[in-house]
């Protein structure tokens, strides 16, 4: 059963925070030298369709609409600012009221994320290491999911069935069967 997402006025329960924190810093640790705030938020995008994919549940509670530069969460970006002991973030940008952050994880991940989850989001990371901006971004765009919902709507996961349905069990077990990559080798793989 999908749970709820947080919703920007809503009181949030610890745990919806901690698997959005989770989710955050194994995106994170994958990129030792940080990585821009944008980025981020579409490896987590794809992380989440993927756990979808796989399991049939949403990956975190996370409440996400359509930007123009891809998929935006504010519940993502403010957990991520907030946890200041997991997450040193630098503004890179001299807009002041759009200031890009580059997000580097300062703390290992505290492990709400069941195994499908941190799985899911490896192979994210496995699949996108080479992957520009501009090809995240278009692979994002040509999703039916991301391109039928209205610019600057936030995503309706109700509907996400119609596009993405859970994997067959027999599809699921061959995913697992497949070697993963370990978030240290990820990172090994982006370090100059």
């Amino acid at each position: 059963m999908p749970r709820e997402t947080v919703s920007p006025g809503a009181a949030r329960r610890p745990a919806f925070a901690l698997e959005i924190q989770d989710a955050a810093l194994l995106v994170a640790k994958a990129h030792p030298h940080g990585l821009p705030q944008v980025r981020m938020l579409k490896l987590l995008w794809l992380a989440e369709l993927r756990h979808f994919e796989r399991t049939g549940e949403r990956l975190t509670p996370a409440g996400w609409w359509r930007w123009q530069h891809g998929p935006y969460s504010k519940d993502v970006i403010n957990t991520v600012k907030k946890a200041t002991r997991a997450f040193r973030c630098e503004e890179v940008s001299e807009e002041p009221f759009n200031p890009a952050l580059m997000i580097r994880a300062n703390a290992e991940p505290s492990s709400p994320l069941n195994s499908s989850g941190v799985d899911s989001v490896n192979e994210v990371l496995w699949m996108h290491q080479k992957y520009t901006d501009e090809e995240l971004l278009r692979e994002i765009y040509a999703d039916p999911f991301f391109e039928e919902t209205p610019f600057s709507f936030d995503f309706d996961f109700s509907s996400l069935p119609r596009y993405r349905r859970s994997l067959p069990e027999a599809e699921v077990e061959r995913l697992r069967s497949l070697p993963t990559k370990p978030v240290a080798a990820i990172a090994d793989l982006f370090a100059p």
